[in-house]
């Protein structure tokens, strides 16, 4: 209840919440979503304002059942951009509205896995169920079939709030702050929800969010008049040393996790040099295996009793009758 990007309150028995952050990760979580929501007491409707770039999708489809479930009517205002498992959320309301200027975001659900081939094949087993589901919201939603859905979300689709409407994602398209067009289909969200997935996010690039929102803050409490072109020049440009921000830690944290991969190539090969040199040992012990074999053999031929003969390249003859375990080296010389 303390932040700032996350607030909840009643007036006359209309419960509103307004959601502007990730979903988990640095943002809210269901845990304390649900929390809230009963500590708000009676009401007979919920307003959810959304401007989220997505977040964890366990989360965020914990808090769209909490909200379906709450046989309250729901309505959903877009601000800004429903993105990633955000936009999931967003269907969740009874009666969906979008900013004029709003985005709607949609993409396949993305994960990852470190092990064995089966553990690689469970993870993307399980990534395909998980997308199933919100494939299925999806439909129920739109009434689009499974494979425009499926085409949409393969395709990254950032949809504009005609695009969305016409999809049948959202109810009603609604007035928005001018200064919201600055940010157009070629701002980087997806690699901005990819940076919260992988949490790369420090404590700087933290900082750098809130101080972005609390200006964000500070710009929806002005009039539509009040947004002149300086201040978009401003948005946009806060937006960019943001960007800047993150493929600067991505870079890093790419470079460092090559720098890993590295080592590890390093010592795999290592151990497969080890591992050809004992094979090569353990041929050698074969062959002289073999050889002390064949000897057996040919000793097994000789009656007891009598010596064996030289061969053409001189072997040492053994005195059977008086035979030392000393001379057994004779035999292999």
């Amino acid at each position: 209840m303390s932040q700032s990007w996350y607030n909840l309150h009643v007036v006359n028995q209309v419960a509103e919440i307004d959601i502007f952050e990730d979903i988990a990760f640095f943002g809210i979580t269901a845990k304390t979503f649900s929390e809230d929501l009963k500590d708000l007491g009676d009401f007979s409707e919920i307003i959810v304002n959304i401007n989220s770039p997505g977040g964890d999708v366990f989360e965020g489809l914990a808090i769209f059942n909490i909200l379906r479930g709450l046989n309250k009517k729901v309505i959903v205002n877009i601000n800004g951009i429903a993105a990633s498992i955000a936009s999931v959320i967003a269907l969740a309301g009874d009666e969906i509205n979008i900013a004029d200027n709003g985005f709607f975001f949609v993409h396949q659900v993305s994960g990852g896995a470190f092990g064995t081939a089966d553990d690689i094949e469970k993870t993307a087993e399980d990534i395909r169920k998980i997308q199933d589901q919100i494939v299925n919201i999806y439909i129920n939603k739109t009434g689009l079939s499974k494979e425009k859905i499926t085409q949409l979300m393969e395709d990254e689709s950032l949809l504009t709030a005609e695009e969305a409407k016409e999809l049948g994602f959202v109810d009603n398209i609604t007035e928005g702050l001018k200064v919201a067009a600055s940010v157009s289909k070629d701002m980087k969200l997806n690699d901005i929800h990819k940076s919260f997935k992988n949490n790369v996010m420090n404590d700087d690039l933290k900082k750098a969010f809130d101080d972005l929102k609390s200006w964000i803050t500070d710009l929806t409490n002005k009039k539509p008049e009040d947004t002149d072109e300086k201040l978009t020049e401003e948005f946009t440009e806060k937006i960019t040393a943001l960007e800047t921000d993150f493929q600067a830690k991505l870079d890093e944290t790419s470079k460092s996790q090559d720098e890993t991969l590295t080592e590890k190539d390093t010592i795999i090969a290592e151990k497969d040099e080890n591992i050809k040199a004992r094979e090569e040992v353990l041929a050698k012990n074969d062959t002289t295996i073999k050889e002390l074999e064949a000897k057996i053999t040919e000793l097994e031929k000789e009656p007891l009793g009598t010596e064996p003969k030289a061969n053409s390249e001189g072997d040492k003859k053994i005195d059977w009758k008086n035979l030392h375990p000393s001379d057994i080296d004779a035999l292999f010389e």
